[in-house]
């Protein structure tokens, strides 16, 4: 507790400080010289009372003091990380972390490295930090790792805290701030459903010199504890309990406990308690394999608790997968997997496990598949076959529960089941569609159909009654020439308001269109009215349908015949364009035409 406390005193140290480094401007520099150098004391205090950053989700963020978590990410991972600490309290801590991991292939090594930035009062901690793990197994279901970690970090004066004498190199050495190194070193085990980890950041205890020759402060190393336990209480329910112990030279041991309940490996919800410091609420989801959100909210429980409004930490994790050949598709690739052609848990070197009794699991026939996962959970049988023993009375190499006539020798493709074809046309029955009438594989087994007699069967033809090329799928060919003719005579059918006598201008065009309809004897004309919006629904329904009417019988009285011809209306329901103005009415009130082929 006392180093929180003596926190709390050095924020309103800073504050008082920062207002009266502006009615400086009279005084000697002796008195800025102490000033700061009281700033900068006070902040090596500091450095050895306040721990090494908080991490509310430390199970989430391990590789922020224990680099042997590094090869704990199979995949490229990305991590963000913020927190926002005391909210409400003047200059409270902020800390905000970008890493990036990954294991190497074909090596057991994992490389990462973190930015960072804590900013506290008037002091701001940033720096970067490279890390290295080695990952070892032992045993079927133990791994350990080490890691080692270095990097710099830089102390420094934030850049709104304004000075006045820029000479003196005590403020000098303030704002252009001090670096030192930074070195860490853990390891992590993993066995099974339990992990232990330990880890010493500031492993060297790094020195500062702040401003005075003769005063020295020394980064003391912390030292963290982690351990904690998966049990598994169901197939979509799991409890995770862990703790942490953080200490220094100093302060007393500040140990914190941790629940996680995950759900459908997907969700999860916890709290942490933090020894005389604070309660924590914590929830995360993951979106997907590619993103997990985690979020905290600590309760503090300290003095400081009338002082603030609780501490706020975020964490975004992004998961880049590499692609990895992994046949028994069990999540663990191939190079890696004992057993690569059977599915298994990673913990288990990618083998089937074979402990179900620890895992409350039944298997009662002793086949390695658990009984709500085997279709026979009473007779042995292999995984291919979901438990269920090989069966194949009909001896065609098809198992019953795949066979549709495990009584009778059949084959693969017709499910078991003998090949019949009654037309002996090669095409077995059940994919025939004619199966009493010899057919063409191309007719689905149907005697090859032309009603168009333009040479493609009626089942590849998109018009079996028009006349049509291969090349068009049956279809006529309509040429430019035959398109423009259709195009003129459309932008000359409009009509008055009311009005359903085609122009004068209109009758040429319709004229070449009606010779073209007779030399196309198999070609159809669709003739589609429409009006404006003036006027009554129904009123404009019939004006529609008469407009189409005069066009219709235009067409017959210059020989095109009526089964050619095919006649539409729709009133205002299809506009054109705008009817809010008089251009877009006149639009409007139209006749289309449009070639149509069987």
């Amino acid at each position: 507790m006392k180093h929180l406390y003596l926190f709390s005193y050095l924020l309103m140290i800073f504050k008082k400080l920062r207002a009266a480094s502006f009615e400086l401007r009279a005084a000697s520099k002796l008195r800025r010289s102490i000033l700061f150098l009281v700033v900068f004391i006070v902040g090596s205090m500091a450095l050895q009372a306040q721990q090494y950053p908080l991490f509310t989700n430390y199970l989430l963020n391990q590789y922020g003091f224990n680099p042997a978590t590094t090869g704990m990410a199979t995949d490229l991972q990305v991590n963000l990380y913020y927190r926002k600490q005391w909210t409400g309290f003047p200059d409270a801590p902020v800390t905000r972390i970008a890493a990036v991991r990954s294991r190497l292939r074909r090596v057991p090594f994992a490389v990462g490295g973190y930015f960072f930035k804590d900013e506290a009062g008037a002091l701001r901690r940033s720096g970067g930090t490279l890390m290295l793990s080695y990952t070892q197994r032992i045993g079927e279901k133990t791994t350990i790792s080490a890691g080692f970690a270095g990097g710099f970090h830089q102390l420094r004066l934030m850049d709104d805290f304004t000075v006045r004498d820029l000479d003196d190199p005590v403020i000098l050495n303030a704002q252009t701030g001090l670096w030192a190194p930074d070195f860490n070193a853990g390891l992590h085990v993993q066995s099974g459903d339990f992990y232990f980890g330990f880890s010493i950041p500031q492993l060297f205890e790094p020195r500062l010199r702040f401003g005075d020759p003769g005063r020295l402060s020394r980064l003391e190393s912390h030292y963290y504890m982690v351990a904690g336990y998966d049990w598994s209480l169901s197939e979509h329910f799991r409890l995770e309990p862990s703790v942490m112990l953080k200490m220094t030279e100093g302060i007393p041991i500040q140990p914190e406990a941790a629940l996680r309940g995950i759900f459908m490996n997907r969700y999860w919800v916890g709290g942490l308690y933090r020894s005389q410091e604070a309660l924590a609420a914590m929830a995360g989801f993951a979106a997907g394999r590619m993103l997990e959100v985690s979020y905290s909210y600590d309760f503090t429980t300290s003095g400081l608790r009338h002082a603030n409004s609780g501490s706020h930490e975020i964490s975004l994790v992004f998961r880049f997968e590499r692609q990895k050949h992994d046949r028994d598709n069990d999540g663990v690739a191939d190079k890696d997997d004992k057993c690569p052609d059977t599915s298994g848990p990673e913990r288990n070197g990618g083998c089937p496990e074979d402990i179900f009794a620890e895992k409350g699991v039944s298997d009662r026939d002793a086949d390695e598949i658990p009984d709500h996962l085997d279709l026979c959970p009473d007779v042995p049988g292999p995984p291919d076959n979901n438990g269920c023993p090989w069966g194949d009375r009909d001896g065609d190499g098809i198992p019953d529960h795949q066979d549709d006539c495990p009584g009778i020798v059949g084959v693969a493709m017709n499910n078991g089941c003998p090949v019949n074809d009654r037309d002996a046309d090669g095409i077995i029955d059940q994919f025939d569609q004619c199966p009493d009438v010899p057919g063409s594989f191309v007719n689905r087994g149907c005697p090859d159909a032309d009603s168009d007699h333009d040479g493609t069967p009626d089942p590849l033809d998109k018009c079996p009654g028009t006349f049509g090329p291969a090349s068009n799928q049956g279809c006529p060919v309509v040429t430019p020439e035959e398109s423009s003719l259709l195009e003129l005579a459309v932008r000359s059918l409009y009509f008055q308001s009311a009005q359903v006598q085609i122009w004068q201008q209109s009758s040429p065009h319709l004229e070449r269109l009606a010779e073209l309809m007779k030399n196309r004897s198999d070609w159809r004309l669709r003739i589609a009215g429409h009006t404006d919006n003036k006027g009554a629904e129904r009123a404009n329904l019939l004006l529609s349908k008469d407009r189409a009417e005069s066009v219709y019988n235009f067409m017959l009285s210059k020989g095109v015949r009526r089964e050619q011809l095919v006649m539409e209306y729709f009133g205002s329901a299809k506009p054109f364009a705008d009817n809010n103005t008089e251009a877009g009415r006149q639009l409007n009130r139209r006749v289309e035409l449009e070639f149509v082929f069987d």
